[in-house]
């Protein structure tokens, strides 16, 4: 929580500055490490390293390069992108030397993980919705998907404990479980963002134009 509440403050700090708010925030994160390590600190490669620093990075360089992005529209095009990166995440898994890609190295992470994530969504970024069901549930799946990054911990945990426990007996219920688990913690999400955080937002946004109204009158 901490990674959070210092990009929130750090965005916060940039906002009247408009123009140069991306560039802005870009450099009090990566001179926060560098400021740490002149002192004497040793969490810089850490800090560097980390997720959450990198999808933080990488989301501000796609938000200053959006506009600028051309149209995939050929469909092989977006097919030849997503197979590279699935491919890249291959890579990083087969290169770990752990079973996961928590064993790589911080300054790989960002080839392993920032890469492959960034390629992905700039492959997407502009495509236009064309009003399909496929596309309509893509786009509430993508405004729930901060909520699932609250609370997909809690479902995580649940299942940890019930691997603990020894609840599957084979590889196939394991992962059987896992994808369900997976659903699971998606469908929750979508359902807070709908009918919770959907609804506390209009009644917030209402209540904030009411109070303009009544500062201008």
């Amino acid at each position: 929580m901490s990674f959070i509440f210092t990009f929130i403050c750090t965005a916060a700090l940039c906002l009247p500055w408009q123009r140069y708010r991306a560039a802005l925030i870009v450099a009090l994160l990566a001179g926060v490490p560098v400021a740490l390590n002149m002192v004497g600190s040793t969490t810089q490669a850490q800090y560097y390293g980390n997720p959450l620093v990198i999808e933080f990075m990488c989301g501000i360089f796609l938000g200053g390069i959006s506009t600028r992005l051309p149209e995939l529209s050929p469909p092989h095009i977006r097919c030849v992108v997503l197979l590279t990166c699935v491919a890249l995440f291959w890579w990083a898994s087969a290169a770990s030397p752990d079973e996961t890609t928590s064993g790589l190295s911080p300054s790989f992470r960002w080839w392993a993980w920032g890469l492959p994530a960034t390629l992905l969504v700039a492959a997407f970024v502009q495509t236009e919705d064309s009003g399909s069901r496929i596309g309509r549930t893509l786009t509430v799946l993508g405004n729930a998907s901060y909520v699932l990054y609250l609370t997909h911990g809690y479902w995580m945990n649940v299942f940890a404990k019930a691997v603990k426990a020894g609840a599957f007996h084979s590889a196939f219920s394991l992962y059987l479980a896992a994808f369900c688990v997976a659903c699971l913690a998606v469908a929750f999400a979508a359902g807070v963002h709908l009918y919770l955080e959907k609804p506390l937002l209009a009644w917030l946004e209402s209540k904030r134009s009411r109070i303009r109204r009544t500062a201008l009158t």
